[in-house]
Order: C-alpha cells, then sequence, then structure tokens
C-alpha cells in the first residue's frame, strides 16, 4: 500500500495531502445498462458518490489518524480527464495513483 509513504513524505514536507476519487458518469452509457431513464443514472452516480465519499472518510480514519493536512476531493466524470484538470488547477508537486480496488 502506498498511503504510509505518501503520509511519509506529507509528514517530512509539510505537505497536505489530496485524495481524488472520480466516479464514471454513467449517463451517457445509459443503453449499456438497459433502458433507464436519466433518473436512474442520476441515482446510481449519487450512489457512486456517496459510495466514494464513505470510502475516504474511512480511508482517512484508518490512516490518517495522527494527521490532519488532507483534503478529499469527489467527482464526476472521465476519470483521466478530471485527474489530469486536477493536477493542472491544482499545486500539486507530487501524484501517487493506486491500482483499483483493495489489495
Amino acid at each position: 500500500m502506498a498511503l504510509p509513504h505518501v503520509v511519509s513524505l506529507a509528514k517530512k514536507y509539510n505537505a497536505i495531502i489530496h485524495f481524488l476519487y472520480v466516479a464514471q458518469d454513467l449517463s451517457h452509457h445509459e443503453h449499456w445498462y438497459g433502458d433507464f431513464d436519466k433518473s436512474h443514472t442520476s441515482r446510481l452516480i449519487e450512489w457512486e458518490i456517496k459510495k466514494a465519499k464513505n470510502y475516504l472518510h474511512e480511508l482517512c480514519r484508518k490512516h490518517l489518524e495522527d494527521y490532519a493536512k488532507y483534503h478529499m476531493h469527489v467527482d464526476v466524470g472521465n476519470p483521466a480527464r478530471k485527474i489530469i484538470d486536477f493536477i493542472s488547477n491544482s499545486i500539486i508537486d507530487l501524484v501517487v495513483i493506486r491500482r483499483r480496488g483493495e489489495s
């Protein structure tokens, strides 16, 4: 897990850790999931956002209890584009991207 290394570097350099979770925008893929209306895809996205926020809160609670300099961000859209935009619009010196899911 990369998180202990990230926390160690953040402490050493007095840095802020940003967690970014990007939920895939399903609204333009409706036909892939059946004949659903916009409200159904909206509920799916809302569920994903809620799940993401809970996941980030739990991750920070478990691994950052002694380090308070972090921010959590949740966005919806194309993950690659959103990550690039977030980095471009922020003051970020180091990016650590983990693979999807738990090991």
